[in-house]
């Protein structure tokens, strides 16, 4: 299973309707179809902003994104006996909402109270609060909805918006602003207390359900480094598609169309890889060798082929990187 779109953005995208905005401007690019789900999540929200100027978009989208709303993941959410086990899950998934860094998001227990805390929140540049604001929300939303003991909850934010009375009331529970971290505070009473969930029964199977979501799509972002890897094992990187298909045991077919889903081409990539393989032959042999060894059938050739990747020719590449003349003299025969 593929997860195209991230369930925020069909939220958004009716947000924008219900309130006569055109969206198609955006929604109908060739080039937001190609982006990640990430990606168009965040061109939207910034296309959102600019047309409606609304501070709270992240709050007023993370309220209203139903519990169902993320396939085999709602289940395994749904199954958590008590908050604790929500909130574990929502971090063990973050990679589906934010891919890097692996500690996005991050879970402590201290005396009396357990922190839920967004270490690495994503800064949109232009909406910088928008993806936090998501984010606490829609936990809060998807607590509410289980039936969680939220009358003691507060959050702490490193930001503060235009308007604190006004975001206090669309979060619904108390805020501290401007302070050091951004976390979600709850007493160890409530969040550990159980929840009347209708699905615990089946949490072993939803659990293996979102599993495997988050198995394929672990495999599907590292796509790229695979088809990456198969070429630099070849001794001049001059395999087809077809065969570095064969390799991954699937079709020529499929294998760029699942690059071409995560904005890559076959041929992209092994420009790229070629690329920084000169580059570091470069700094170890003559300019010949390193043709040789990517497959070039002979050195005036990849010259062409290196200025083209990167704007500059071999020798202006060695002139920067060593700046002893023997030495630069040597490389570019």
């Amino acid at each position: 299973m593929t997860i195209k779109r991230l369930a925020f953005e069909p939220v958004l995208v009716k947000h924008l309707e219900t309130l006569g905005i055109d969206h198609r401007s955006v929604t109908s690019d060739l080039g937001f179809k190609k982006l990640d789900r990430q990606g168009r999540l965040y061109r939207l929200a910034l296309f959102a902003k600019g047309a409606t100027g609304d501070d709270l978009l992240g709050l007023r989208i993370g309220k209203k994104v139903p519990i169902n709303a993320f396939g085999p993941l709602s289940y395994a959410v749904m199954s958590a006996p008590t908050p604790r086990h929500v909130l574990q899950t929502s971090i063990k998934y973050m990679r589906i909402f934010q891919s890097h860094p692996p500690n996005a998001a991050t879970l402590s227990t201290g005396q009396s109270n357990v922190v839920f805390e967004y270490k690495h929140p994503i800064r949109l540049k232009g909406f910088t609060n928008f993806v936090p604001d998501l984010f606490f929300a829609s936990n809060l939303q998807t607590l509410s909805q289980l039936g969680a003991d939220l009358a003691e909850v507060r959050l702490e934010l490193d930001y503060a918006p235009p308007d604190i009375a006004a975001y206090r009331a669309e979060i619904g529970i108390p805020v501290t602003f401007k302070a050091s971290r951004n976390r979600l505070i709850m007493p160890q009473a409530a969040i550990d207390a159980p929840l009347s969930g209708t699905f615990s029964t089946y949490s072993r199977a939803h659990g293996r359900l979102a599993e495997n979501v988050l198995a394929s799509i672990a495999s599907e972002e590292g796509l790229p480094d695979r088809v990456a890897e198969i070429l630099s094992l070849a001794r001049d990187q001059s395999l087809r598609a077809s065969e570095v298909a064969a390799a991954l045991n699937v079709s020529e077919r499929s294998l760029r169309r699942r690059l071409s889903r995560m904005g890559w081409s076959f041929t992209a990539l092994l420009a790229e890889l070629r690329t920084e393989l000169s580059r570091a032959y470069l700094l170890e042999m003559p300019v010949r060798d390193v043709a040789e060894l990517l497959g070039y059938c002979d050195a005036s050739t990849f010259r062409r082929a290196f200025r083209r990747w990167t704007g500059i020719t071999p020798d202006s590449y060695l002139r920067e990187a060593l700046p002893d003349n023997s030495r630069r003299r040597q490389r570019a025969i």
